[in-house]
């Protein structure tokens, strides 16, 4: 059973008071909401905090160790303000998932493991702790650090593993909602690498800021001993194959969402999509204003849907006339606002790729961005479509092997793709 390492508290650079810092430049941010973490405190009677991790609009996560068994684990704090309904949701997907989740499946491993989750007291409210898979730096983190950069294999091999941990979900009847590179953490294989951040963290301590005796740590990103990318946070998950209501992030939206239409796994799909494409082009396929109303909003995305893929069919349109006759007449035409654009297609829109992969990628796009849910894939598709074949990573789903898609824009390289997988 290892000891409570002891964390110096001095000899750290301050972080000026006037200067905001970490979790402060978050969008409606109050210092009361987040719980007051410090490097070194142990909590929960057996894990010790060793290192921030990262943060977001709800929570913390730091990197702790078990006390117990000397393991490492990420440690997400919620904070105080958390709605209970929200309390409950990501909690009851994780635990859904270990019992319902296929114990062999391949995309298991590229899914956030939950460990454990208790309630912290903390100076004004409780909060939510989760004990989650620890792993490296977001997947946008490092994309965005200077001098690093997504080749176009490191992006097609992210999005192969992200199909994995999709199919995982929807093999389990649940929907994932989220994804986008921010909730896609690298993986750490060695966990001699904890320790030697915990220990340089204990004795030669980060950044911080004093806020009337808050303590604000730095987070620290974590690349090395380099593993599978793994989904993490459950909070927008659903169980089961059918919902309805506001879902994903607006500019990954799909149009049977903004349109107020039932839904189901395939919006993941579109999903994926608009992820590739991020992945690859470094940009956003579908740029929203942010200043706009969610109506004007709708308009602008659904216009530049249009101007990409086509009008939408007949059939799409029929499935809620009350709200797609907002924007199309009976015929499919459009009469919306803002016009339609004109001269817009993928092959004019795609410049980091050349040659047969550029062609390949924009095959891979349009089978995953369609207006019909159930066109888009989520069985292999018919090797004459795509030359791309997934089927040696594929994932078993009782004697068949299924993955979603079976293209050639997400070939690994040769036969032995498990190794390929990780090489990022």
């Amino acid at each position: 059973m290892p000891k409570p390492r002891t964390f110096l508290n001095e000899g750290y650079k301050t972080v000026d008071a006037s200067t905001t810092f970490e979790e402060e430049a978050l969008p409606h941010y109050t210092r009361e909401a987040f719980y007051p973490a410090r490097n070194g405190e142990v909590i929960h009677g057996r894990y010790q905090l060793g290192a921030k991790m990262g943060y977001g609009t709800s929570s913390t996560v730091w990197l702790a160790q078990d006390l117990q068994d000397g393991t490492y684990w990420a440690i997400k704090i919620q904070v105080n303000t958390m709605p209970d309904e929200y309390r409950t949701s990501e909690l009851d997907v994780y635990r859904y998932l270990a019992a319902h989740g296929a114990p062999n499946h391949p995309g298991r491993k590229h899914v956030c493991e939950l460990r454990d989750a208790f309630e912290l007291q903390g100076p004004v409210g409780t909060h939510q702790v989760f004990v989650l898979t620890a792993s490296g730096m977001t997947l946008g983190e490092f994309r965005y650090r200077p001098g690093n950069m997504l080749s176009p294999l490191m992006a097609r091999l992210a999005v192969k593993q992200v199909l994995l941990a999709v199919n995982y979900l929807h093999s389990a009847d649940v929907i994932y909602t989220d994804i986008h590179a921010d909730n896609l953490l690298i993986g750490v294989t060695d966990q001699a690498v904890f320790d030697r951040i915990v220990n340089l963290e204990a004795k030669t301590p980060s950044r911080r800021k004093n806020v009337h005796g808050t303590i604000i740590h730095a987070s620290l990103g974590v690349v090395a001993g380099i593993g599978p990318l793994v989904l993490c946070d459950m909070g927008q998950a659903r169980i089961g194959p059918k919902q309805e209501g506001i879902a994903m992030p607006a500019p990954f939206r799909a149009p049977e969402v903004i349109l107020g239409m039932p839904w189901d796994n395939k919006i993941d799909m579109w999903n994926v999509g608009i992820l590739a494409w991020n992945l690859v082009e470094d940009d956003v396929l579908f740029q929203l204003n942010a200043h706009e109303s969610r109506e004007q909003s709708n308009a602008r995305h659904l216009t530049a849907m249009v101007a990409l893929l086509g009008p939408p069919p007949s059939e799409f349109l029929n499935r809620n006339k009350s709200e797609t006759s907002k924007y199309w007449d009976d015929q499919g035409n459009w009469i919306g606002l803002p016009a339609v654009p004109v001269g817009v297609s993928f092959e004019l829109l795609v410049k980091k790729l050349n040659g047969n992969e550029r062609t390949t990628f924009i095959d891979f796009m349009r089978s995953l961005l369609r207006w019909l849910p159930e066109e888009r894939p989520i069985r292999r598709l018919p090797s004459t479509l795509y030359a791309l074949s997934i089927e040696a990573i594929s994932a078993p789903q009782g004697n068949e092997a299924d993955i979603g898609l079976n293209t050639a824009w997400c070939r690994a390289l040769g036969d032995n793709s498990n190794a390929a997988l990780y090489d990022l």
